[in-house]
């Protein structure tokens, strides 16, 4: 049994709807976790190996751009988002492998960690970009907030059990920077 978690709108989520289609397509049965949205392809909601477990998202900080308002928002949102995640998470019985992608590495990975790890599964993250970098994007520079999310990404880099790349520079990112050896 493997879990595949996004947290974005899975309906628009090609690679990961790809992760769950590939391992149902193998003989696991797949928890597939993510946000309300588009509509799954055929090949993922018709298959009978693949349970879909969607929420919906918070999205207060959408009211504001930048600054202080945004700032706040976005810590309701994402405490918004753990517990969702984590009501969703916690029933999950039996799971053998998690999948998460990333980003956004904060609040998915913590909680699938805290949610699913005790367990003794295997761990991945499917590294699309990095968080840290598109949270830069939107406060600036080396803000506080920055470099909490880089430390977060590199910690949970070198603890899981593996690492998926969406490319081979992003994977000699990950072997330069953060530690990471074997990521692929």
């Amino acid at each position: 049994r493997a879990v595949v978690v996004a947290l974005t709108d899975i309906g628009r989520s090609a690679r990961m709807q790809y992760h769950a289609h590939a391992l149902a397509a193998s003989g696991v049965d797949v928890d597939l976790v993510g946000y309300d949205g588009a509509p799954l392809s055929a090949r993922v909601a018709g298959n009978p190996r693949i349970t879909v477990h969607r929420f919906s998202p918070s999205t207060l900080r959408a009211r504001h751009d930048h600054g202080i308002g945004y700032a706040f928002l976005a810590i309701i949102d994402a405490f918004r988002v753990s517990w969702r995640l984590w009501r969703t998470l916690r029933p999950l019985k039996g799971s053998e492998l998690v999948l998460v992608r990333n980003p956004p590495a904060f609040p998915a990975v913590e909680v699938t960690w805290l949610a699913l790890r005790a367990k003794g599964v295997r761990f991945v993250i499917d590294w699309h970009n990095l968080g840290y970098t598109l949270l830069r994007r939107r406060v600036g520079g080396w803000h506080p907030a920055v470099r909490f999310a880089r430390w977060l990404e590199r910690r949970d880099a070198v603890r899981v059990d593996g690492n998926l790349c969406v490319s081979r520079g992003l994977a000699a990112f990950l072997d330069s920077r953060f530690g990471v050896k074997g990521a692929r």
